[in-house]
């Protein structure tokens, strides 16, 4: 997250054997909870899995011909030659969950293939590769106790907190309350104005002192338009709608300080991005907060106001009421979508906010079933960022027409073969000088078409941490971990570093 570079756990490194084989090596000493060394056999049928099934992560063997087991602990991932993406193979090793092919292949034998009786086993008593254990579920709690008997003893030691417990909140505000208390450590929700916790005297922290305060990367919450509606349809609706929107304000008030104001295009300024970004393009076909510039672009397309203040279609009909959505209880983005709609309306577009609850929404979304929406077209952080945004606005593949079934991406429905073919160059170049070449034509065709309009910058994970009961968590100034909460990914590293107050 901070330095771009991968750091391996179950591993000790990878390296391309050559342009179309990745090389991984595991870590020797790793061992099941249940005892059994973890192996190249458990990493190759983790991955096979997928391919007998339909999983979440299937779309893996869209761009790997075969893993294989080279020696106990070497695993080769062979690229298919058709259709190579060295970037979501490295996606995909970074993030798919490893599993003890010994509790598995006991499951499918005993379900006999059957793929949705494999889905719906709840797997009550799971088993890892790491220092902490299920201990407790139920709705109002989760909780993890430390497993001494783990593999990394000897290596690392052991974590300091013997338990840890997930305690699942109504909201952000009654989560926020509990920060503030001491009663939660460390958290990861939206916190308004947090500066204002330790003005008041409450040791509360985050990754910096002063704004933005926490780690802003290439996450980049954006308005999606479905563009099998009109007028969302049309370029230079989308074009003027980029005009009306106030970043400022959405980074001053709806972000409360924690986000730059927006530049356009889908390539961040911040992070490891900053090497594909291009001021130049930026200036010569971006947009800012320029209201009479975005009705002039109405009026350059065809659209007229009518008696009532409001823009009437170019054929003279009278446009309808339009909604911008997000899910209720995102708080940050409740505020967002509210001083877009107040935009909208200020150059004479009849939009309205609305918040419906989380499910319904993500079904409607999926189906193609709304006019615009606020969400997250980044995915997580990634080795395979940004074409992971790229593909994810801009590529058709995979996805089912409105109506045929649910989208897992590119929402909006866009289609570009340019940009199609310019996804598959990026995903298998290794010259670093031609990937940027081609991120800048990737990013050229977005700004022209704005398929999705970027509103703001968010941190991929927010972190705070109260040290009324444990300190010593990463920051800026003491960067040995990243922002993230401790129980993922390289957060993990802070559980090995705090320690207890004694309060």
């Amino acid at each position: 997250m901070i330095t771009g570079e991968l750091e391996p756990l179950l591993a000790t490194g990878c390296e391309w054997a050559d342009d179309l084989t990745l090389e991984v090596k595991l870590q020797p000493a790793a061992r099941w909870q249940n005892g059994e060394p973890f192996s190249a056999d458990d990493v190759v049928y983790t991955y096979e899995l997928a391919r007998r099934y339909e999983l979440p992560y299937s779309a893996f063997w869209d761009h790997v011909a075969e893993v294989s087991a080279v020696d106990a602990h070497t695993v080769h991932f062979a690229l298919d030659p058709e259709r190579p993406n060295r970037l979501m193979l490295l996606e995909y090793v970074c993030h798919i969950n490893m599993l003890p092919k010994s509790v598995f292949s006991a499951k499918e034998q005993e379900f006999g293939g059957d793929a949705t009786r494999l889905r719906q086993w709840t797997n009550d008593e799971p088993v890892g590769t790491g220092p902490y254990r299920l201990h407790e579920v139920s709705p109002q709690k989760i909780v993890i106790k430390r497993f001494d008997d783990y593999w990394g003893k000897e290596l690392w030691g052991l974590p300091a907190p013997i338990y840890i417990v997930h305690v699942i909140y109504k909201g952000n505000e009654s989560g926020n309350l509990a920060l503030e208390k001491g009663d939660v450590d460390v958290s990861q929700q939206f916190v308004p104005q947090v500066w204002k916790m330790w003005e008041s005297g409450t040791p509360v922290g985050t990754w910096f002192r002063e704004a933005p305060y926490f780690y802003v990367s290439g996450s980049m919450p954006s308005l999606i338009f479905n563009l099998h509606r009109e007028p969302m349809r049309d370029p230079a609706f989308r074009r003027a709608v980029a005009f009306a929107v106030n970043y400022e304000t959405i980074a001053e008030l709806a972000m409360t300080r924690y986000s730059p104001t927006m530049v356009p295009g889908l390539i961040s300024k911040f992070g490891r991005e900053a090497q594909y970004f291009d001021q130049e393009l930026v200036d010569r076909q971006g947009w800012a907060y320029e209201p009479p510039r975005a009705e002039q672009v109405l009026r350059a397309a065809g659209y007229r106001k009518g008696d009532d203040g409001r823009f009437r279609m170019p054929d003279g009909s009278a446009m309808r009421s339009l909604s911008v959505e997000c899910p209720h209880g995102w708080t940050d983005w409740m505020s967002t979508l509210k001083i877009v709609a107040e935009d909208l309306r200020r150059i004479g577009l009849d939009v309205r906010a609305e918040f419906p609850e989380y499910p319904p929404f993500y079904d409607r979304v999926q189906q193609g079933d709304f006019d615009m929406v606020m969400y997250n077209p980044s995915g997580s952080y990634s080795p395979a960022q940004p074409w992971l945004k790229f593909r994810n606005v801009m590529s058709a593949q995979g996805v089912p027409g409105i109506g045929e079934g649910a989208a897992f991406w590119n929402w909006g429905r866009y289609q570009n073969d340019e940009a199609e073919a310019l996804l598959a160059q990026v995903a298998a170049v290794a010259d670093e000088a031609e990937r940027k070449r081609l991120y800048g034509e990737l990013n050229r065709i977005f700004l022209r078409d704005i398929p999705v309009l970027p509103l703001e910058y968010r941190p991929w994970l927010f972190y705070e941490f109260n040290t009324t009961h444990w300190t010593g968590f990463p920051t800026a100034d003491d960067a040995y971990a990243p922002p993230q909460i401790c129980t993922d990914g390289a957060g993990i590293k802070a559980l090995y570093r705090i320690r207890p107050t004694g309060r």
